[in-house]
């Protein structure tokens, strides 16, 4: 059984020793990055002017999810896990948590409409691993997701009616061209897809908590009650 999480992937970092790009070929090139070792490798970004600018820019898929596992560090400020922009800020979309521990998604188009924000109502206020993920299903509100656990959204304001911008500048860890409100903390299993992942893809990326790595492999489910049974995890 090949796994559905190959379907609709754009790129995918597992960040356990390097930024290569195990899904797409999108390598970046690190400022300020530091990496532990495999089995519990991971990225350490310094919250200051850590970043991986990618070969090339990610537009704003139609249907998107974005996916992490995170450990924020102490008194982290606004940290962007992924984020496209051009130098201005004029074009842009960005996956965050926010500095009070709220996760936000945000983007807006040059010329066209206001910008258009999401934030949790959910506060992650530890520095423990958090498995974080965002959907978006075409102009739909977007789904955000802590610990394979659906929470409570607001919408700030602006228009999900206009278009969705084009790629700028993308960066793991910053504001993509922008290369602002760098991620404090680690990073690990960071993917983005042009689809909204299925329950059973959310329980598979989840992986019981461990996060999932590249290469996938399909974890076994109970058809009864559609709840992950773990295999060996790979972290």
């Amino acid at each position: 059984m090949v796994s559905t999480l190959l379907t609709g992937l754009i790129s995918f970092w597992n960040l356990t020793a390097n930024n290569t790009d195990q899904g797409g070929g999108n390598v970046g090139t690190d400022t300020a990055i530091s990496y532990t070792t495999p089995v519990l490798g991971r990225a350490n970004l310094d919250g200051a002017t850590s970043k991986i600018v990618l070969t090339t820019a990610i537009a704003m898929p139609a249907d998107l999810t974005i996916v992490a596992l995170i450990k924020m560090a102490a008194g982290f400020g606004n940290s962007i896990v992924f984020g496209d922009s051009d130098v201005s800020a004029a074009s842009w979309y960005i996956f965050r948590v926010s500095s009070d521990g709220r996760l936000f998604f945000g983007w807006a188009k040059s010329g066209v409409g206001n910008a258009q924000y999401a934030t949790t109502d959910v506060v992650i206020g530890d520095t423990n691993d958090h498995i974080i993920k965002v959907t978006q299903s075409g102009i739909s509100a977007p789904v955000f997701y802590v610990d394979n656990v659906s929470v409570a959204v607001s919408l700030l304001g602006g228009d999900p009616n206009f278009a969705k911008p084009a790629a700028q500048g993308s960066a793991i860890g910053a504001f993509g061209a922008l290369g602002t409100q760098n991620f404090n903390g680690a990073l690990k299993y960071v993917g983005i897809f042009s689809k909204v992942l299925s329950t059973e893809e959310r329980a598979e990326y989840y992986n019981g908590g461990n996060g999932k790595a590249w290469p996938f492999s399909p974890i076994a489910l109970n058809l009864f009650t559609k709840q992950a049974v773990k295999r060996a995890a790979y972290v």
